[in-house]
């Protein structure tokens, strides 16, 4: 960190390719077919981003109300306790916090979100991923379950450790006769960023597919520098995430 040549080698050697194919963009009119989406994400964002300011019982319901929690009665880990096992897990060279699994359970549990939806078909109820002897894989609505995943972001410097809750639904049915979006298969992905003080730092969401990112940061946390009217996707906070006890 402290020889800056060494940081030039790295930004030249260290790159991850992405995936687009110049020629098919080219082919399928990219620069004109994007702004149409843009337009698209737009009113989405009209529609949907009001409602995140409003009370959950001012919000319109089409079908049933259900909640997704963990199951057990486990209390949750107090911040101190979290910022004790963050510690513990970072004494290694590059301080990153690795928990065990066991640890990871724990944090998990203490951190997982409960989800609300409105079910008003199979399509919206939390399912299990099963592959099939044939065709594509299904979901086992019987067996909701939500997967956990670790992951580490740099936050003034600090490595700062992540856990990630994947839910998936069967399928995103059409609302129209020309819905690009409907398909089989579905999901939401909730992310807290946790704070060295056993705290959340930050919460954020999206779409299996890499859409709809939306930022939820703790006070006092904000995003510097952020443009309400940012073009694109951009960075959207729709509002900031309440301090919990």
């Amino acid at each position: 960190r402290r020889r800056p040549e060494t940081r030039a080698i790295l930004a030249k050697t260290v790159n991850v390719p992405d995936q687009y194919i110049d020629v098919e963009r080219i082919i399928g009119l990219y620069p004109l077919t994007s702004l149409g989406v843009e337009s698209g994400f737009q009113n989405w964002k009209d529609l949907n981003l009001p409602s995140f300011t409003r009370a959950a019982s001012d919000l319109p319901m089409r079908g049933k109300s259900v909640l997704f929690a963990p199951k057990g009665d486990a209390p949750a880990m107090s911040p101190a306790a979290v910022a004790a096992l963050l510690r513990k897990s970072s004494n290694n060279p590059l301080h990153v916090p690795r928990p065990t699994d066991a640890a990871l359970q724990r944090l998990a549990a203490s951190f997982a979100p409960v989800l609300a939806v409105d079910v008003t078909g199979d399509y919206d109820r939390i399912g299990t991923p099963v592959l099939a002897a044939d065709g594509p894989p299904r979901l086992d609505l019987g067996a909701p379950r939500v997967y956990v995943q670790p992951s580490w972001a740099l936050f003034g410097g600090a490595p700062l450790l992540q856990i990630s809750y994947l839910a998936w639904f069967s399928e995103r049915p059409p609302r129209g006769s020309l819905d690009i979006l409907a398909g089989r298969m579905d999901g939401i992905i909730w992310r807290v960023t946790i704070a060295p003080d056993g705290r959340p730092l930050l919460y954020d969401s999206i779409h299996p597919c890499g859409c709809y990112h939306l930022f939820f940061p703790v006070p006092p946390t904000r995003l510097r520098d952020h443009r309400v009217d940012e073009p694109g996707e951009g960075t959207v906070v729709p509002t900031a995430a309440p301090v919990l006890a």
